[in-house]
């Protein structure tokens, strides 16, 4: 009896991530988190660039009295260094936000959820039947991982 209830609850959940799959709203509200997530770091980039390169022009300006000069500016430059390690920090971010975006696209794609639903459709029927049961299992869990994996991670920062 326990085994059974397993099985529907395994087949269950198969049936839940085939929809989500297919869901339009679904990809589109991964999507437009991931462009919201592009905007607002770009944002913050080129905000910590502006500031960066601000300090700098500040920082060469010089007041000369006499035969000594000083640089009153030069007093900005821990707030400089921060700005370029903010923007060092984005520019890595805004990278792996591209890399998500692109596989999100293509793990999105009318191919591979069509293959997502072959392989889960034949996942069924294999279990069901009994035949090649590791195969199609690793399978369809490689698609979900791929599929579904990108999406978790969005959603999660």
């Amino acid at each position: 009896m326990q085994r059974k209830q397993r099985d529907i609850i395994k087949y269950i959940a198969i049936v839940i991530l085939l929809v989500l799959c297919w869901l339009e709203q679904f990809n589109g509200y991964i999507m437009a988190f991931l462009d919201q997530a592009l905007v607002q770091s770009s944002l913050v980039y080129a905000s910590a660039r502006s500031v960066n390169g601000i300090i700098s022009l500040l920082q060469s300006a010089e007041v000369g009295i006499g035969i000594a000069s000083i640089a009153p500016a030069q007093l900005l430059d821990p707030v400089n260094d921060l700005a370029e390690y903010i923007a060092d920090a984005m520019r890595m971010s805004l990278g792996s936000l591209f890399i998500q975006r692109i596989l999100f696209t293509i793990s999105s794609g009318v191919f591979f959820s069509s293959l997502f639903t072959a392989s889960a459709i034949g996942y069924l029927l294999c279990d069901h039947f009994g035949y090649l049961k590791q195969l199609t299992g690793k399978l369809l869990a490689s698609l979900i991982l791929v599929r579904f994996l990108i999406p978790l991670v969005v959603l999660s920062t």
